[in-house]
Formats: C-alpha cells, sequence, structure tokens
C-alpha cells in the first residue's frame, strides 16, 4: 500500500474511533464539558477590558519605554475637562452653576479617590498652589528685565500706593479677592505673565479667573485625576462619580434659582479619562452585539438550510462553548481584552460554523443512506475530517503569523483568534458529534430526511459553465476594475481612527478645540543633560525654537519648569541688585504689616505667610538648585 493512502487509512481510523468514543461515552462527555465549560467561564468573567490606545503599542519599543517613564516620573496625568456649553447671555449662570458643581463634588465622599483638586475658578486654585514657598524663592528666580520692577514694588510708598488701589479693587468689583488676598503686591506677574503663559494662542478668556471661550459660549472646568486613564476601572468609577456631582449639582440649582439649568446648559465631561470610559461601555456593548447577532445569523442560516431547529443545539452549543473557553484561556495569558481581541468573538463565529458545516452535511447524507447514528457520524468524521482539520489548521496558523511583530495588540489578537479556531475545531469534532448523539437517543428511531436547503445555487454554477469564455472576460474585467481601487488604498498610521467616531467625550472634545483654537492635551518635551548647566544650555537653545512654533500658529502654547526657575549665575545678579537697593527681609514684612493695618485691610494668614516667605527669599542669598527645588517639600516642582 503507497504511503499517501497508509496515511489516509490511519487517519480514517483515529478519526472513526473518535466517533464511536463520541457515541459510546457521551453523558461523560457532556459531564466533563459542563465543569470544564463552567472552570473556564469563572475565569472570562475576570478578563479586564484595556480600551486605550497604549495598550496596542509594542511593550518593549524604546519610544513606548520612555513615554511610560516619563508619565510616571513627572506624573504626567491629563486633567478632566467639564465642558459647560450655553449661549453667551448665560455665561452668568454658567458660572454660578460651574462653582456649585465644584462645591458638591468636593463634598463627595469619593472626591479624594479619585481627584486631587477639582477647579472653576483659576485664581482660586491659588489656594491650593504651593504658592507661598514660590514666593521664598521668587527674588532669585526672576527674569533680568524684571528685577528693577520688583525692587520698585517693593518700596515703602509703592507698597502704600498698592494697598490704596486693592481697596478700591474689591469696592468695586472689579478684582478676585482670593487673587488680591494671595498676591497683593501683584508680583506673580512678575516671574512670568500668568495670564499670557496661561491662554497662549489660545482664544480663552481669563476674566474674572474662569476659563472660557472667547465668543462665551464654553466654560470649562478643570479637574486633575488622582490616575491615569490607563486604569480603565478608574476612569470609569472617576467618570461615574463626577456624573453624580453634576446631577446633584443639577438639583441644587434648580431649589436655588427656581429653574432647570438643563433649559439653559449643556454640560459633558471629555478629557482622556472620559474618553476611555466611553469606549469602555461602548466596546462592551459591542462585543455583546456582534457575538450575539453574528450567531444568530449563522445559526438562522443554518436553520434554514437544513430545515433543522434543533442546530442550535447541535451548532450553537459548540459555537458559544468555543468562545467561552477562549476567553478563559486568553484570561491565563493577558488577563485582558484590548480594542482589537475584543472583536474576536464575531471572527470564531464565522469560521466556526465552517467545520460544523462540512460534518453536519456529510452526516446528514449517511443518514439519508439508511446509515445508522454511529456508523454516520463515523463516515462524516473519516471522509472529511482530515481535510476539515487542515482547513481549520491553515486559518489558525494564518492568525498566528499576525502576531509576527512588535505591535502588541496585533500579537495578542492573533494568539486569541488562532487559540479561539482550534478551541472551534476541537469542539466541532468533539461535542458536535455528542450533541447529535444526544438529540439521537431523545428522539429514538422517529428520524425522517428533510430536504436541505440549495438557494439554487445550481443555477448560478450551471450559467458560469454555460456561459465560457464570456464569464471569465466579464469576471476579469470586474476583477480590473477592482484593482483600480484596491491600490488606491492608503495605510493610515493614526491609532485613533480605530476609535469609535459616536464617541460623546471625543465629539465634545473636537467642539472644545474648535472652539478655544487648539487642543487641551499636550506634547511632552524630554531633556536630558549630563548637569544643570547643560540642561539650562539646552532650555536656552530649545525656547527660541518653541516661541517661533508658537508664533507661527504650530502649537497654542508651551510651558517648561525652567521657565520659572533661573540658573545660579542670574540668582546671584538678582539678589546682588536687590541688594544694591536697599531692601531688606525683615524690614520689608514689618512694613508690609504695618501698611495693611493703615489701610484698614484685616491681617489674615493669608497676608503673613505672603510677608513672611517673600522676606525669608529677600534675606537669602545663596543660588537655589533644581536638585533642592526637586527635594523640597511640597509640589513646587512636582
Amino acid at each position: 500500500m503507497a504511503t499517501k493512502e497508509l496515511r489516509k487509512k490511519n487517519s480514517q481510523q483515529w478519526l472513526r474511533a473518535l466517533a464511536r468514543f463520541s457515541f459510546q461515552h457521551w453523558p461523560r462527555i457532556i459531564a466533563v464539558w459542563l465543569v470544564l465549560t463552567a472552570f473556564f467561564a469563572f475565569f472570562a468573567l475576570k478578563l479586564q477590558q484595556k480600551t486605550t490606545i497604549k495598550d496596542l503599542l509594542p511593550a518593549h519599543n524604546l519610544v513606548v519605554q520612555r513615554f511610560e517613564d516619563t508619565v510616571r516620573d513627572f506624573q504626567l496625568i491629563d486633567r478632566i475637562v467639564i465642558a459647560i456649553e450655553c449661549d453667551p447671555d448665560d455665561m452668568e449662570i454658567a458660572q454660578s452653576f460651574a462653582d456649585l458643581l465644584v462645591e458638591q463634588t468636593r463634598q463627595d465622599e469619593r472626591f479624594p479617590d479619585y481627584l486631587k483638586w477639582i477647579n472653576a475658578n483659576l485664581f482660586d486654585q491659588i489656594k491650593e498652589s504651593d504658592y507661598y514657598r514660590y514666593l521664598q524663592y521668587l527674588p532669585r528666580m526672576l527674569p533680568a528685565d524684571k528685577v528693577e520692577e520688583f525692587c520698585k514694588r517693593l518700596q515703602p510708598e509703592q507698597i502704600d500706593a498698592r494697598f490704596k488701589q486693592n481697596f478700591k479693587d474689591l469696592e468695586s468689583g472689579m478684582a478676585s479677592k482670593s487673587l488680591i488676598e494671595k498676591d497683593p503686591l501683584s508680583l506673580l506677574d512678575l516671574a512670568v505673565s500668568y495670564k499670557e503663559e496661561i491662554t497662549g494662542n489660545y482664544h480663552l478668556d481669563l476674566t474674572g479667573g474662569y476659563l472660557t471661550s472667547r465668543d462665551q459660549t464654553i466654560l470649562l472646568v478643570l479637574a486633575r485625576p488622582v490616575e491615569s486613564n490607563e486604569n480603565v476601572d478608574f476612569a470609569v468609577n472617576a467618570m461615574k462619580m463626577l456624573g453624580d456631582s453634576i446631577q446633584n449639582a443639577k438639583k441644587q440649582f434648580a431649589e436655588e434659582e427656581g429653574q432647570d439649568a438643563l433649559s439653559r446648559l449643556n454640560i459633558g465631561l471629555t478629557g482622556a479619562h472620559a474618553i476611555t470610559s466611553n469606549e469602555n461601555a461602548t466596546i462592551k456593548a459591542d462585543v455583546v452585539s456582534m457575538f450575539i447577532s453574528s450567531f444568530l445569523l449563522v445559526i438562522f442560516l443554518f436553520i434554514l438550510a437544513y430545515g433543522r431547529p434543533m442546530a442550535i443545539l447541535y451548532v450553537g452549543v459548540p459555537l458559544i462553548s468555543a468562545e467561552v473557553w477562549t476567553l478563559g484561556i486568553s484570561y491565563f495569558l493577558f488577563g485582558r481584552l484590548n480594542l482589537l481581541t475584543a472583536t474576536f468573538s464575531a471572527v470564531i463565529v464565522g469560521l466556526g460554523i465552517d467545520f460544523a458545516i462540512h460534518i453536519y452535511s456529510r452526516y446528514l447524507d449517511e443518514r439519508t443512506e439508511g446509515s445508522a447514528p454511529c456508523e454516520a457520524m463515523e463516515c462524516s468524521l473519516a471522509q472529511t475530517g482530515l481535510g476539515t482539520i487542515i482547513a481549520g489548521s491553515t486559518t489558525g496558523l494564518a492568525f498566528l503569523a499576525m502576531g509576527i511583530g512588535h505591535f502588541k495588540g496585533l500579537f495578542e489578537f492573533s494568539v486569541i483568534a488562532s487559540l479561539g479556531i482550534f478551541l472551534c475545531l476541537a469542539h466541532m469534532f468533539v461535542l458536535l458529534p455528542t450533541m447529535v448523539f444526544f438529540r439521537e437517543r431523545i428522539r429514538g428511531e422517529k428520524w425522517k430526511p428533510r430536504t436541505q436547503h440549495g438557494f439554487h445555487s445550481e443555477k448560478l454554477i450551471v450559467f458560469f459553465l454555460k456561459s465560457g469564455k464570456w464569464g471569465l472576460a466579464a469576471f476579469g474585467v470586474f476583477t480590473l476594475f477592482m484593482l483600480y481601487y484596491a491600490v488606491q488604498l492608503r495605510f493610515n498610521p493614526d491609532l485613533r481612527s480605530i476609535r469609535a467616531k459616536s464617541n460623546p467625550a471625543i465629539e465634545l472634545q473636537s467642539r472644545v478645540t474648535a472652539k478655544v483654537g487648539g487642543s487641551l492635551r499636550s506634547l511632552t518635551f524630554v531633556m536630558e543633560a549630563k548637569n544643570e548647566a547643560d540642561l539650562y544650555r539646552m532650555q536656552k537653545e530649545m525656547n527660541p525654537v518653541l516661541s517661533q512654533m508658537k508664533a507661527d500658529g504650530k502649537i497654542a502654547r508651551f510651558d517648561t519648569a525652567l521657565n520659572f526657575i533661573q540658573e545660579p549665575a542670574r540668582q546671584e545678579e538678582n539678589m546682588r541688585i536687590i541688594a544694591e537697593h536697599g531692601i531688606q527681609g525683615p524690614e520689608f514684612e514689618q512694613n508690609f504689616l504695618n501698611t495693611l493695618e493703615r489701610e484698614r485691610f484685616r491681617v489674615t494668614p493669608d497676608h503673613q505667610n505672603y510677608a513672611h516667605h517673600l522676606s525669608e527669599g529677600l534675606s537669602s542669598h545663596e543660588p537655589v538648585t533644581l536638585a533642592e527645588l526637586v527635594q523640597s517639600e511640597g509640589s513646587l516642582l512636582r
């Protein structure tokens, strides 16, 4: 006997043996299957949903590693943005609602678990900053062209004039009480133009401290989350907390103002956390809908073709079981599903049904010829099994080949899809015969052959056979037509294109970006140097480039800690100039507090801290290094 014939015979023998084993031990097979399915289902339910683009990127890529290190070391966590949209005439109502929302959020017991701060008014944010600690360093950190003005503002007559002006501004309501308490001498804008640096090229208005668009149609409330959006559960829960706060604020607003906030305002959440939360919900819904729709469609076609409603038992159970097993094993392999792997269920259903069709069709043919159930299944597996196994294996290996590379998202998808194909193949060879025998045992001897629906495919075949050359020519023309458009396809490297277009957080982000003239998300540059001197030198070289990009409209603004910190030589020069003007720390502090009382201001702890820290800064003559600032208490550079 030829080797080829021998191999074929051997494969048929073990496939026949598999059919007999399923026929003889179908109760035990079902029992073991139920236990294993319950086991894998338990772990499948523990799978996490990872819906961020970062989860698709190669883990060992140097750029990705640098990004992760930077986020960790500098705590670069995207802010959550609450956008309040309104008509320009309703901006005061929006400001009142924003203040109420901030109050409701801070009172929530979950607030410290999810947010570090939330502010509607940027001037109020000064209360939670390390401003006083910064005042201690301010004299040394002044730009060269601001030192003379600084010395002028600390002269006794200038302090007296400044407090008189503050008193008038507070009486007229033209100034923020919080800002005057924190910076009564208006020294903040000497270090760097605070308002200008915040707004940059953005179309923003900071009147009154509220971050609004220039056309007064959007007010932004900013919040700093405790963790990044990479923690999907955190992002979802943070959005839930803010959603609850918005609802509570609406109720209180209605009670206090006597009107529904929704009738005048449109409140929405955006930012990385909001996008992640919405994508997580979308993916979960899509996974369920894709599986259900694909499953129902293939089962419907199967029943329609074979005229057997019990096909849901023969085919549906193995398909669902293969999905559950795949998800359970995926938990041990990866512990999560990402944007790509969440779509595997429809792939498995669509491909897995093919294996069932080959086996079940041949089984029905044998039964129609009068064969007993066991004999019919033996013949079915023996005659179609080898081809089905080869077809399934090539499909599974083709999916596995997609994982060759560094793209983590495709690698995980290739492994899970390939695993699902092989598990589906195994289920169709073991569980499908078992389900058939289970059904045959219940039905007994009452089996009737039924006509299989061919959907008139024979007419299409006859048509092509008769058309001959004309059919081939038409097929060739159509292929060339499609080829023309195929070569027009272009690769889109933007991973954001795979996101759901209907994500309300992305839609809101687009509207905000259009209104304020730029994205609120940042592009981070990392500068590394051997020492601080080289770092300052690199900063000087980088600033003109970034300033030109800002002038050209390529970036909205740029910011760096070194914009607020001077190199040691500049610090020493600042202290020399201040000393030449005869400004002493203790004398300034005493004069400042005396002027407060003389101008009928109540001396508050804010005033005392202001004078004390500025006095300490005036009394210090040694330059401060970056290392000292980083290691200092508080969050000045953190």
